[in-house]
C-alpha cells in the first residue's frame, strides 16, 4: 500500500460546517458490509505472533476483553443484556475527558449499530494519553458582547501525567464547577446538561478519586439514562494478559524492522501532505545508540509520569529501559514464543511496571486483536491512515476497514450571520485606498475642477501616472519607490474620509466576527448545552441522519 492509497478516503474527511451536519464515513448503510468483510479477513489471516496464530490469539483477547468490560461498567451502571455467542465486536474510543457533541455522536452510534448488528460494543477510555487540560472554556455575557471563560474543574495535573494515574486534587474545586459552569452560561442556555451530569460526576468522583473515571464513568451513566447500551473499559485494563503480552513481545522481538517501517512510513506521509512540523502528525521513533525506541509508553507505581520505552537485543534477551534509571529483561527473540516473556511481563506488572500503547500501537491493537470494526472520529481516522501502513508493512495484512463518524452542533443561541470574506474585502478596500488613492480620487473629483479643502489633487495624480509609466531599473528603483510614496501621502487628504468610513465598518464588523466566532463554535463541552436539545439531537435526529 503507498501512502497516496492509505490517504485517498482520509483527505475528503472534514468536519461538516452545516449545524446539525454529520459526517459518516463510509456509508452507514454500508458498514454491516465493511464489518462482515472485516470478520471473515481475520479467520482467513495466518499470522503468527510470537507462537500463537492471530485468530486464537484475538479470539482469547476479545473474551477478556468482553468479560473486563462488563466486570467495569457493572461498578456504576447496568450493563447491556448477554449477547449471542461469537457476537461482532464493535468498538470506539476517546479519552476520558470532557469533548464537545461531535465526539459525543459515535457512543450513540456505537449503540445503534451494535444493537442493529447483534454485536457488542465497547468504548475505549484511552487513559494513557497525558492530562493536558483541567478546565472547560465556557460562553458567557449576552448575545451582542459573548465573553468566553476558562472554567477549572480541578487543579493542574502534573507533566507527563495520564489520565490512568491522575488523581482529583481538588474535590472542593471539582464539587462547584456544576454551579459555577450553569451560572457562567445561565444567560445563554437555560438548562445546561451539565445540571444532570454534574452530580453524577461529583458522585464517581468520590467513588474512584481519578478525574478520568469521574468524568467517564458519570458520562456513561447519562448515556444509559438515555437508552445506550454499551460497555466501557480503559485501554489500561486491555494492556494486560497474556494475548497483550505476546503482541507486545512480537513488536519488541522484531523491532529493529517495526522502527524501520515506521519510521520510514512516518516521512512518506509527512512528504504527501506537505508536513513539515518533526511532531506531527507522531514523532520519529528515536535512537540512542544501539537503543532503539519502540511505540510504547513505561512507567512505574512509583513515578506514574509516562516515558518513552527503549529495548536493545542482547543474545537471547530483550533489554528494556526508560533511560531515565528503570530497567527490565524479557527472555525472547525474533524466533521464540512468548511463553516466558508472557509470564515475565505479568511479575513486572504484579510490582507496579506499566507498559502501555501508544497512539498508533494503540489502534493497531485494537483493530487486529479485539474489535470487527472500529469507529473513529476524524482525529483518530487521520492517525490511521499511517495505522493502515503499519499493519501491512510489518504484518503483512490487509488492513481492516474502519468507520469515520463525526458532527457539528452548535448551542442554539441567536447570532449574526457574517461573511467572513467581507472582512477581507474592506481590508483590501482600506488597502487600495493607502497604495491607490489617485483612482479614489479620481472618480470623486472633476478633472476640471478642484477640491476647494485640499487644493487641486491632479498634477499629483499626473505625477504618479508618469512614475507608474516608467519602468524600474536598478538606478532608478530608490528614487521611484520614494516619489510614489510621497505622492500617495499627500493624495491621503482626499481618501482619509473615506478611509474613516471603512475602517469604522471594519471595526463594526470585526466585532460581528468575533460575536459569531464565540456564539457558533462547534468545540464547546457537551455538557453546555441544553439537555433536551442534545437529548434530542443523539437519540432522535442522528438515528434518522444516519438511517438516510
Amino acid at each position: 500500500m503507498s501512502v497516496a492509497d492509505a490517504m485517498s478516503q482520509q483527505q475528503r474527511l472534514a468536519a461538516p460546517r452545516q449545524d446539525g451536519g454529520l459526517l459518516v464515513s463510509p456509508p452507514w448503510l454500508d458498514l454491516p458490509a465493511r464489518l462482515a468483510a472485516n470478520i471473515a479477513a481475520r479467520r482467513r489471516a495466518t499470522l503468527d505472533i510470537q507462537g500463537r496464530d492471530l485468530l486464537s490469539l484475538s479470539q482469547q483477547a476479545r473474551a477478556q476483553l468482553i468479560s473486563d468490560a462488563t466486570a467495569f461498567t457493572r461498578q456504576y451502571r447496568d450493563v447491556p443484556p448477554s449477547r449471542v455467542p461469537d457476537a461482532p465486536l464493535i468498538l470506539a474510543g476517546h479519552q476520558p475527558q470532557l469533548f464537545h457533541p461531535g465526539v459525543w455522536c459515535k457512543n450513540f452510534a456505537l449503540g445503534l449499530l451494535a444493537q442493529q448488528q447483534q454485536a457488542v460494543a465497547v468504548n475505549l477510555l484511552i487513559d494513557s494519553d497525558e492530562v493536558r487540560s483541567t478546565s472547560s472554556r465556557i460562553p458567557g455575557g449576552t448575545l451582542t458582547q459573548p465573553t468566553l471563560a476558562s472554567i477549572p474543574f480541578d487543579a493542574p495535573p502534573e507533566p507527563g501525567l495520564p489520565y490512568e494515574e491522575c488523581a482529583i486534587r481538588d474535590l472542593p474545586l471539582l464539587e462547584s464547577f456544576g454551579a459555577r459552569a450553569a451560572e457562567t452560561i445561565g444567560p445563554l442556555i437555560s438548562s445546561p446538561t451539565v445540571t444532570d451530569y454534574w452530580p453524577l460526576v461529583v458522585e464517581r468522583a468520590r467513588a474512584t478519586g481519578n478525574l478520568g473515571l469521574a468524568l467517564a464513568q458519570s458520562r456513561h451513566q447519562l448515556e444509559g439514562q438515555w437508552g445506550v447500551a454499551t460497555l466501557e473499559l480503559p485501554q489500561s485494563h486491555c494492556c494486560r494478559g497474556e494475548p497483550f503480552a505476546y503482541f507486545v513481545t512480537h513488536l519488541l522481538a522484531h523491532l529493529p524492522r517495526l522502527w524501520e517501517v515506521y519510521n520510514s512510513s512516518l516521512a512518506e506521509y509527512r512528504h504527501a501532505q506537505r508536513i513539515r512540523s518533526a511532531a506531527h502528525p507522531v514523532p520519529d521513533l528515536a535512537m540512542e545508540h544501539d537503543w532503539l525506541e519502540a511505540p510504547l509508553w513505561v512507567w512505574t507505581a512509583d513515578d506514574p509520569r509516562r516515558r518513552p520505552l527503549f529495548v536493545r537485543c542482547s543474545g537471547d534477551q530483550l533489554q528494556l529501559s526508560d533511560r531515565v534509571g528503570g530497567h527490565w529483561v524479557l527472555d525472547a527473540t525474533a524466533d521464540s514464543d512468548a511463553e516466558r516473556a508472557a509470564a515475565q511481563l505479568a511479575d513486572y506488572a504484579s510490582s507496579g511496571l506499566r507498559l502501555r500503547t501508544r497512539a498508533l500501537s494503540t489502534t493497531m491493537y485494537a483493530r487486529l486483536m479485539l474489535s470487527d470494526l472500529f469507529i473513529h472520529g476524524i482525529g483518530g481516522s487521520k492517525y490511521d491512515e499511517l495505522t493502515d501502513l503499519l499493519i501491512e508493512r510489518f504484518f503483512g495484512l490487509t488492513p481492516p476497514t474502519y468507520a469515520t463518524l463525526s458532527a457539528t452542533l452548535r448551542l442554539p443561541v441567536a447570532r449574526p450571520e457574517i461573511d467572513i470574506n467581507s472582512l477581507g474585502q474592506l481590508d483590501h478596500k482600506i488597502r487600495e485606498l493607502a497604495y491607490h488613492p489617485e483612482v479614489y480620487v479620481n472618480s470623486r473629483v472633476n478633472p476640471n475642477g478642484t477640491d476647494n479643502t485640499n487644493g487641486d489633487p491632479w498634477p499629483l495624480i499626473e505625477r504618479k501616472r508618469h512614475w507608474l509609466a516608467t519602468a524600474m531599473t536598478p538606478e532608478n528603483a530608490a528614487v521611484r519607490h520614494r516619489e510614489l510614496s510621497e505622492i500617495n501621502h499627500s493624495l491621503w487628504p482626499w481618501v482619509a474620509d473615506e478611509a474613516s468610513r471603512l475602517s469604522g465598518q471594519r471595526e463594526q464588523l470585526g466585532q460581528a466576527l468575533r460575536t459569531a466566532s464565540i456564539l457558533a463554535s462547534r468545540e464547546y463541552d457537551f455538557c453546555l448545552y441544553p439537555v433536551d436539545f442534545l437529548r434530542h439531537f443523539l437519540c432522535e435526529a442522528l438515528p434518522q441522519k444516519l438511517a438516510s
